[in-house]
């Protein structure tokens, strides 16, 4: 069974389509290149297939020699809120909403992306993850959003704010000023997954332009549509998240064990995965493959990390495996995209 296409809205290609034209690119050329059509951004409920996405952004990033696009782009976008979560983060009571809203939320810019936060004593550990079906190159699009989300969080408390730390999953930028101005003083490159520790006391700021009616009446709206949005899951996507989460995090995974977090028996999800064409077995490795593509385009992580990452007991087992997805060693899989760079 194929994976479905994991979509995201077009609102977030409004700033690089107003930064493309102001450094005189070419906007149309751009988006045919990544397979994207201009009547679909025309659209203003459009969701688009995010691969293509990330792919304009690291086209626009070739074309325009910007290393460091996703956060020039975001530097240079207007305040405005222009989605739905842009609007109920801009209306939040405290921070504390903010990331809550984030948290349920984000799937309806980027479906099937997983956005958690947790406090540990005197801090809150908040993570991001893209869904495992998007293997294009990302490390623009990751950037852009983490820097969207830390400006819009300054303009609600104060542009002096700034994380304790930021971790990246791609390779380092070549721009420190601008990632010390857009993502703070603490960032590390190449870790396991995009994560965002803060200070717990900033839960708690009541926000100077808080609308709690309106917030909450549009908290209304984005549970129907987040609703709306589960109804039509397939089992089989709810299984991909739960084993792409585990290998993210360094967790072993086996059917059981995906079985027990989605409330079934393995007998159960068998059947029920039976029924649309595919395998657990088959979901492990697809979650695989996008993982190792994500590592060895966007990151400098080495390649017995990355084999240990993907449960793999040893960096030969991982190199064949690589070599029946990629038809090329892992190797030459990232030669390869430093050569495109």
């Amino acid at each position: 069974m194929a994976k479905l296409e994991p979509k995201i809205h077009v609102s977030m290609t409004i700033g690089l389509r107003d930064f493309i034209r102001q450094a005189g690119g070419d906007f149309n050329g751009m988006l045919a290149r990544a397979g994207l059509s201009r009547r679909a951004l025309d659209d203003p409920e459009a969701m688009l297939p995010a691969n293509a996405v990330a792919c304009l952004f690291e086209e626009a990033a070739r074309e325009l020699s910007e290393p460091c696009l996703g956060l020039k782009v975001v530097e240079r976008m207007s305040h405005k809120a222009i989605s739905l979560l842009g609007f109920l983060i801009a209306t939040a009571p405290t921070v504390r909403d903010v990331l809550e809203c984030v948290a349920k939320y984000a799937c309806l810019q980027l479906r099937d992306s997983s956005f958690t936060f947790e406090e540990r004593g005197s801090l809150i550990e908040a993570s991001w993850m893209f869904p495992d079906s998007m293997d294009a190159p990302r490390t623009q699009l990751s950037t852009f959003f983490v820097a969207l989300f830390l400006k819009r969080i300054r303009l609600a408390v104060g542009s002096t704010w700034q994380p304790l730390s930021v971790d990246l999953d791609h390779k380092v930028l070549p721009c420190p000023d601008l990632v010390r101005q857009c993502l703070g003083e603490r960032v590390r490159f190449d870790q396991r997954h995009t994560r965002l520790v803060m200070d717990l006391s900033s839960l708690s700021r009541r926000l100077p332009d808080r609308n709690e009616r309106l917030h909450e009446v549009m908290r209304q709206l984005a549970d129907r549509l987040v609703s709306e949005a589960k109804s039509r899951t397939p089992v089989a996507d709810d299984a991909r998240r739960v084993v792409i989460d585990a290998l993210s995090n360094g967790r072993s995974i086996d059917l059981a064990r995906a079985a027990q977090a989605l409330a079934l028996t393995p007998r159960a999800l068998q059947l029920r995965l039976r029924h649309v064409d595919t395998t657990f077995e088959q979901i492990l490795m697809e979650a695989r493959k996008a993982i190792a593509s994500h590592y060895l385009q966007d990151t400098m992580v080495p390649l017995t990390d990355i084999a240990l990452i993907l449960g793999f007991s040893e960096l030969s087992a991982f190199t064949r495996a690589a070599r029946r997805w990629f038809g090329v060693s892992p190797r030459i899989v990232r030669q390869r995209a430093l050569g495109q760079r």
